[in-house]
């Protein structure tokens, strides 16, 4: 009786450990030629040297291909887009951690939750970069300055910064633009005293060192010509402008700058009373 308990309990045993080493052990076929059992903390590893699953020679057809066995249990195997089995935590279902460094849910970016590290526009630069529009692939720190469109290109917190007439360079609230005759002095400027010995045209009205000709003193003289005089420099400055972008100012013979068909060169039209091509008749009437 005692010999068949004692047989009994070997038999229990045994069986036990095969199933718990079944457990941890995947049989594999290692070079093509010999079946093997490894670990299941390796597989990965033989599956990066040609590796298969299953007994060399046959076996069941989708234990054999890496692409079809879901390895960390996670629900997902390589071939439904697992860019990691052997993590249970990394599959196209997972969250994506922002702060890891690793590509949680298998979408081919990193951290993407994270707005500051993400390149949105593939333009090269995050906002962390420094790119101060990521949903604009020509607005970045090594972008060219485009004057006139408004945009500050290059991400360097000025706008137009390379049109020197509208850059107020030495931040004294006027600009080459608004009549400012030395931008790169900020005690230069048309609302500046002007010093009637230092040689310089500090209220930039064309004038060096002028004294007042005020003889009742009561500055409305200077008022009026100072006026007058910033009127002159803005007119001038608006007469080499091209408001209606039609490649011509009124410098350049532009007759109507507001109205982008007409200009010097331009079609006239029969009968519309305009004067298209500038030339001082609308010619077809």
């Amino acid at each position: 009786m005692r010999t068949l308990a004692l047989s009994l309990f070997v038999f229990v045993m045994t069986t036990f450990c095969t199933l718990t080493y079944a457990a941890e052990k995947v049989v594999m076929c290692h070079k093509d030629k010999n079946t093997i059992e490894v670990s299941i903390n390796a597989i990965n590893a033989h599956f990066s040297h040609g590796d298969v699953t299953g007994e060399c020679g046959g076996g069941d057809e989708d234990e054999d291909d890496p692409e079809t066995l879901d390895i960390d249990g996670d629900g997902y195997t390589l071939g439904d887009g697992d860019c990691n089995d052997s993590d249970a935590n990394v599959n196209p279902g997972a969250d994506e951690n922002t702060d890891d460094g690793i590509d949680n849910d298998c979408d081919g970016l990193i951290d993407e939750d994270d707005t500051e590290t993400l390149d949105s526009d593939a333009d090269g630069f995050t906002p962390e970069d420094g790119d101060c529009n990521d949903s604009d692939e020509s607005v970045n720190p090594d972008a060219e300055e485009i004057i006139g469109d408004g945009i500050d290109n290059d991400c360097d917190d000025l706008i137009d910064e390379d049109d020197t007439d509208t850059l107020d360079s030495d931040a004294d609230g006027f600009t080459p633009f608004q009549g400012d005759c030395d931008d790169a002095d900020a005690s230069v400027n048309p609302d500046a005293e002007e010093n009637t010995d230092d040689g310089i045209d500090n209220n930039c009205n064309g004038e060096i060192d002028e004294t007042s000709d005020d003889e009742e003193l009561d500055g409305l003289r200077h008022i009026v010509d100072d006026l007058l005089d910033r009127l002159d420099i803005i007119e001038a400055r608006l007469f080499t402008v091209d408001t209606d972008e039609d490649g011509f100012s009124p410098e350049e013979l532009d007759c109507n700058d507001s109205d982008n068909a007409v200009f010097p060169g331009a079609d006239e039209i029969d009968g519309d009373g305009i004067d298209s091509n500038c030339d001082g008749e609308d010619d077809n009437t």
